[in-house]
């Protein structure tokens, strides 16, 4: 990977890697970059490089690592200093002016009377990200078991904050695919704890014991503590009490300080957080759980978020409503300073809500004279629900809804007059994918059918923009058949009418993952065939272009490197196995290949077409497992969710055929979503004849031996399939078999 400029002046590389929202990158740009003496000598001593994180995640993951092996932590700014082949030797996160020309001074003279020591401290670097990033092919008997994924809930129950919600210490991120796990975990455990008492009828009540608690003690545990975590980041400063949305994490314990930064990736994903939440919740027996009303007004409000401050329309000669798109973030900073734009002085709550509503709702949103953050300014938190809240100050809550509606709306109006946050100006393929699956989910859970519409319209720019044959306004770009651009800038030239679109950088592995599992969701809400098509496509190119030998050994292993064989090489090739903030590309392509195959396989067990999706799924879970249980499962909380559907769930297929086929099928899916059993049971539907999708096509030599018309349900379960039956018959074989 030589970089010619630093070849030819035999200079070091400087990158600094950092993204658009970032608070600490802007001030480090400020006091360094923007300093005359500092650039100067960068400019005379180095070569420079300056990265979009979000654009390049394949740059910043190199040298991430590096930095992280190096000094035990990373972060953004990020600025590693690299040979001119980009082999990292030396990096840290922030610096302040003085010290930063200390660094640069030393790095300077190092690479001039060092060098020896400088390429055999880069050698050691590369030899250990090649170790890190080596994956080989695991024993077919070193799999996951139940006891494994017990390990992994005992691990992170030891890490729960039974005060503030969350895990451990400050500072606390939301970490939607840790709560994903948990609550599948605690909903598992639940159905097995049923199915035991049903089986063995009445016993004694067992006495507790702390080293080794019951089942259904630990799910009830963990099924509360996932609830009270939604419910103090719901309450708290880190979600905006006024316009929604979520901030990027929490500079203090109990969720009131936000970094005031807002992602995309966090608002998708929480979005499905909660509405699985809200289905969860909506499916138990007894009265609904008190919290329900909060969490559904969390995914409307995160919904209302998205598409009041990140929505853009995207050009498009289809007929309709045009495709759209999320942008990527909105900065921590506006012309106030960080959070200016979200906080607020008590003189100005009460100028805007007046004496009648300003000593109610100061009490309701924890505003004090003196203010609850800094320089007396109020960060808005609630400390009870709104209806606990209205319950404990004697007042009627439908009231007191309507009432705090009006007050948010006020508030909201005047904050739209302030100087505006920084808000990117591009979207990212894999986090509009992301978003595309919470507005699904949001839509399963609230039944909005303006959700449904929202992930839609996405779904449809990641078909037909990013993944449509080339950029729409000829750039000359030409994208193979599948293959995806990650980044798309929407803007309007000077003196032009209409809005253009620019596609760059081609798709990484988590492009392709998230946005296979976005279709594939499109699908199941829809029954549109189309979505199974695009996902085929989109899925095919991945595994034609990313799979290469990453074991250094010559065994070959399924999971896939971060970047595809078409892109230019890096000094490391990199493996994402770890689950973080966002999920590791290579668990979500995982799932998405589970789903795929599940479509794709026949009653026969064979897969339709190549490749085998659902055996590439099961080997890179097979090739996982060896690393997932030397860490217990920490930092692999969406594999384990994999693995815990894999090892306790029998799916139950569910074909629904003839003229009736949109109308019964999204009635099964609602009944399906209302007993909280989606991952068990795919439901598919077709007209009865000329489907694209294997698992009907097989239906529909059945359904036309019969003669149709009337619309039948084909249910296969544990290995067999049933006479077909119509809706009735289907939906009380879904409950039995529930």
């Amino acid at each position: 990977m030589d970089v010619p400029v630093a070849v030819n002046e035999d200079k070091l590389l400087l990158v600094s890697v950092g993204y658009s929202a970032c608070h600490w990158c802007h001030v480090m740009a400020h006091e360094c970059f923007e300093d005359t003496t500092v650039a100067t000598f960068m400019n005379e001593h180095f070569v420079c490089v300056k990265v979009d994180r979000e654009e390049h995640p394949n740059v910043d993951k190199v040298y991430m690592d590096t930095v992280t092996m190096i000094s035990g932590s990373g972060g953004w700014p990020l600025n590693c200093f690299a040979l001119p082949d980009g082999r990292p030797v030396f990096g840290g996160t922030y610096w302040p002016k003085a010290s930063f020309l200390r660094i640069l001074s030393l790095m300077a003279s190092m690479y001039q009377e060092q060098r020896a020591e400088l390429l055999g401290q880069s050698a050691a670097i590369h030899d250990a990200c090649s170790k890190m990033y080596s994956v080989k092919k695991a024993d077919a008997g070193s799999g996951v078991t139940r006891i494994d994924l017990t390990t992994t809930t005992t691990a992170l129950s030891g890490r729960f904050d039974h005060l503030l919600g969350g895990m451990g210490e400050a500072p606390k991120f939301p970490m939607p695919c840790v709560y994903e796990y948990l609550l599948g975990y605690a909903a598992q455990a639940e159905r097995e704890e049923k199915e035991e008492r049903e089986r063995d009828g009445p016993q004694p009540e067992a006495p507790y014991s702390a080293t080794r608690p019951s089942p259904e003690a630990e799910s009830e545990r963990v099924a509360s503590h996932v609830a009270f975590t939604l419910e103090c980041m719901a309450r708290g400063g880190i979600h905006d009490q006024v316009g929604g949305g979520f901030c990027r994490y929490s500079v203090d314990a109990g969720w009131h300080i936000p970094h005031f930064e807002k992602m995309l990736y966090d608002n998708g994903q929480l979005m499905s957080l909660y509405s699985h939440a809200c289905i969860q919740m909506a499916s138990q027996d007894g009265p609904p759980s008190p919290l329900l009303p909060l969490f559904r007004r969390v995914v409307s409000e995160t919904a209302s978020f998205l598409e009041r401050e990140l929505l853009v329309s995207v050009p498009s000669d289809r007929e309709g409503e045009s495709p759209i798109a999320f942008l990527a973030s909105l900065d921590a900073d506006s012309e106030g300073g960080e959070g200016a734009f979200y906080a607020w002085t008590h003189t100005e709550l009460r100028e805007v809500l007046g004496e009648t509503d300003y000593p109610l709702f100061a009490d309701f949103f924890g505003v004090s004279d003196s203010g609850n953050w800094e320089k007396g300014l109020n960060i808005l938190k609630c400390d009870k629900t709104p209806e606990a809240f209205a319950l404990s100050k004697g007042l009627e809550v439908s009231n007191f809804l309507e009432r705090l509606s009006a007050v948010k709306s006020k508030l909201l109006d005047v904050r739209e007059q302030r100087s505006r946050p920084g808000r990117d100006t591009k979207a990212l393929t894999a986090w509009n994918a992301m978003t595309v699956v919470g507005l699904v989910d949001g839509y399963r859970a609230l039944s909005d059918p303006g959700l449904l519409s929202l992930a839609v319209r996405c779904g449809t720019y990641l078909r037909d923009v990013v993944m449509g044959g080339g950029d729409p306004e000829g750039s000359g770009l030409t994208l193979l058949p599948g293959q995806l651009m990650r980044v798309c800038t929407v803007s309007t030239p000077e003196g032009a009418d209409t809005p253009t679109v620019s596609l760059s950088v081609n798709g990484f592995l988590e492009d392709y993952a998230h946005t296979v599992a976005a279709f594939l969701a499109l699908y199941r809400v829809t029954f549109e065939e189309e979505w199974v098509i695009s996902a085929r496509l989109c899925a095919d190119h991945c595994l034609q272009y990313f799979p290469r030998d990453m074991s250094g050994d010559g065994t070959t292993t399924t999971l896939l490197p971060f970047t595809s064989s078409l892109d230019p090489a890096l000094p490391s090739l990199t493996v994402e196995t770890e689950d973080n903030v966002i999920p590791a590309s290579n668990s979500v392509m995982c799932e998405a290949l589970l789903s795929l195959g599940a479509l794709c396989t026949t009653a026969s067990g064979e897969e339709g077409d190549t490749p085998p999706y659902t055996t590439i799924a099961k080997n890179m879970l097979r090739d996982v497992s060896p690393v997932f249980k030397q860490m217990r499962g920490l930092g692999h909380s969406n594999w384990a969710r994999l693995f815990l559907q894999t090892l306790t769930v029998e799916p139950v297929e569910v074909c629904v055929l003839g003229p009736s086929h949109l109308e019964w099928g999204q009635r099964l899916r609602r009944e399906v979503d209302g007993l909280c059993v989606g991952a068990r049971v795919l439901i598919a539907a077709s007209s009865g004849e000329g489907s694209c999708i294997p698992l009907l096509s097989e239906k529909e030599a059945l359904y036309t031996e019969r003669g149709g018309p009337d619309t039948l349900v084909y249910i296969c379960a544990e290995g067999a399939c049933m006479p077909p039956c119509d809706l009735d018959g289907a939906l009380d074989t879904l409950h039995r078999l529930m």
